[in-house]
């Protein structure tokens, strides 16, 4: 009986005639035709996402050259429970700046959470204070995946070699697994700097002027991207010690090779006193030589150690 009372309800005519497109079918195919399109309706309004296009183009504001979609939970803030406050939200250091910087200079940022919107709004206020992140989407922008709420860039009218995609959840884009970056989730630490080579990376991204941005996420495929980069930067640092103590050691090399152009003179047939002078003077320039050598070699191993570090490739800390 309850299930005939709820396809009665759902089967009812709508409320306007001109919506109902099943007035020439019997009655009992009315009922179930209605039951159908609002049982479909519903399981959509709840599995996908409100419109086709979530971020149109707008002739009135080019975007810039790349899109930063970040999961905010767990990567800018977190809720924390303590005896004293009870559950309250923690921000995390530097995440207001992080999107400041990044949205004012190289990226279109967009905050992209599972979370419910009601719950989502406020807290997008709060960790975006300067309207960093025009584009805010939450639950209702996502698709249902194997049970998973996933994050689908396909209604962004962006190219998609240009979308990044960060998050603590891989899952969450799935859909679009060469796009994706994976992070760790951030455990609360107010000490914690992780946005900060998050930062370093994402300027080298954007700076690279690189084509397509898979190239470098399919390189992070499943390393979480602060460790690697933070590994990468080690490992560059090192190289350019090595380097430099290579061309040092060069130099010194040079330097001693040098001394046979230095040779002492053989004694002067001249006078003792007129040979001491021609001595002394010849040691003199000698000594002027070799210093203007000197310095000659360090500017030599100073240029070189600079235009290698220009000339370096973008992508020697982001790939290692």
């Amino acid at each position: 009986m309850a299930g005939l009372g709820v396809f009665a309800v759902l089967g009812q005519p709508a409320s306007d005639p001109n919506d109902d497109n099943y007035d020439d079918e019997v009655l009992p195919l009315q009922f179930a035709y209605r039951a159908r399109d609002r049982v479909t309706n519903f399981y959509k309004f709840f599995n996908e996402p409100l419109r086709a296009v979530l971020i149109p183009q707008d002739p009135n504001f080019p975007p810039m050259p790349y899109v930063l979609v970040i999961e905010p939970d767990k990567v800018l803030y977190k809720y924390e429970w303590t005896p004293e406050m009870g559950w309250r939200l923690k921000v995390r250091k530097g995440a207001r700046e992080f999107l400041r910087f990044l949205g004012a200079n190289f990226y279109e940022v967009v905050l992209f959470t599972d979370m419910p919107s009601m719950t989502s709004a406020p807290i997008f206020e709060k960790i975006d204070e300067y309207g960093c992140a025009i584009n805010r989407f939450s639950r209702e922008a996502t698709i249902v995946k194997d049970g998973v709420r996933v994050k689908d860039i396909s209604g962004f009218d962006r190219p998609e070699k240009r979308i990044v995609i960060l998050d603590t959840d891989p899952r969450r884009y799935s859909n679009n697994p060469d796009n994706g970056l994976f992070v760790e989730e951030w455990d609360g630490d107010s000490n914690d700097t992780g946005l900060i080579d998050l930062v370093k990376f994402f300027q080298a991204l954007a700076t690279s002027g690189i084509d397509d941005v898979r190239v470098v996420t399919k390189y992070y495929d499943g390393k979480d991207v602060v460790e690697t980069f933070r590994a990468n930067q080690k490992a560059a640092e090192e190289h350019e010690r090595l380097e430099r103590e290579r061309a040092l050691a060069e130099a010194q090399q040079n330097k001693s090779s040098g001394w046979g152009f230095f040779s002492k003179p053989a004694a002067p047939a001249a006078g003792p006193d007129q040979a001491d002078d021609e001595l002394k003077q010849q040691v003199l320039a000698e000594e002027k030589l070799l210093r203007e050598q000197r310095e000659a070699e360090a500017a030599a191993a100073k240029l070189k150690a600079e235009e290698e570090a220009k000339n370096k490739p973008w992508y020697s800390t982001i790939f290692g």
